[in-house]
């Protein structure tokens, strides 16, 4: 910085902002001067550094309880009150490159944006985090999936399709779940071709639940999908899965098998 902006109105403001930024993420200061420089970035030294530093507020946590959310809070109502130009651009970038839970960033977008805007940041991160073969932590797509999974949109379906057989068992369990809360017919023979080679047992469950609560056929599957058939379910004539009565169910496992006294 040349000396005559050092001492400048400008200058001074501009070191203020760079010094109010590494105040909000430090862990061990005090959480009186965390708000303090909160303040600072929101009422005086709106900046686009100053975003992300509030942003990153939302990704560590400080060791007392109340004086965390208490923060989290802050930083959020006053993310809000920057406005939908200077925070949205930085919550999507955020959403693309941040490790850990995005909540607090989602809630943002539905706050600043429209349904139909927050839906395309959302599938755009998940797009973009996607389809990697190690991950550390699952959360942020995991956050990313249930926030879609509540706009129920063909192109919602389309994001989550490819991911019915992702590497993370976790990953597609919660896709699973969303498809079937979403009542994506189009997700039928996908999750039958998922069901028959998935090695997880509670994914395997998931769909089989899935297509016994909302009626699904399983035609042009039905050999495969019988022999995988968890107790407790079988097919009807017209290739439907059905739930068992339990007192149904303990009567015929009483029965001799066929051919035996």
């Amino acid at each position: 910085m040349p000396l005559g902006d050092l001492f400048s109105a400008e200058g001074r403001k501009k070191r203020r902002i760079e010094k109010s930024c590494e105040r909000v993420n430090e862990k061990y200061a005090q959480s009186v001067d965390r708000f303090g420089a909160m303040e600072f970035l929101v009422k005086d030294g709106a900046s686009a550094e100053g975003v992300v530093s509030l942003l990153r507020r939302f990704f560590w946590t400080y060791d007392k309880t109340i004086e965390d959310r208490d923060e989290k809070d802050y930083a959020f109502r006053g993310l809000v009150h920057l406005g939908q130009t200077l925070v949205v651009p930085q919550v999507r970038k955020m959403l693309r490159t941040a490790d850990g839970s995005v909540s607090w960033l989602l809630r943002l977008l539905v706050e600043l944006t429209s349904p139909a805007d927050a839906q395309d940041i959302a599938a755009e991160a998940l797009a973009a985090c996607s389809g990697s073969d190690f991950e550390r932590d699952p959360q942020k797509r995991i956050d990313l999936v249930h926030f879609l999974q509540d706009f129920p949109l063909p192109s919602t379906v389309q994001t989550l399709l490819p991911l019915v057989s992702d590497f993370s068992e976790e990953i597609r369990y919660v896709v699973v779940d969303a498809l079937f809360l979403l009542k994506a017919e189009q997700a039928r023979d996908p999750l039958l071709q998922q069901l028959i080679a998935e090695e997880s047992g509670r994914v395997r469950a998931r769909i089989v639940e899935g297509f016994a609560a909302l009626s699904w056929d399983v035609k042009g599957f039905t050999a495969q999908v019988e022999a995988l058939l968890p107790e407790g379910y079988r097919l009807d004539k017209s290739g439907h899965v059905k739930l068992i009565p339990v007192k149904a169910a303990a009567a015929a496992r009483s029965q001799p098998a066929p051919g035996k006294k």
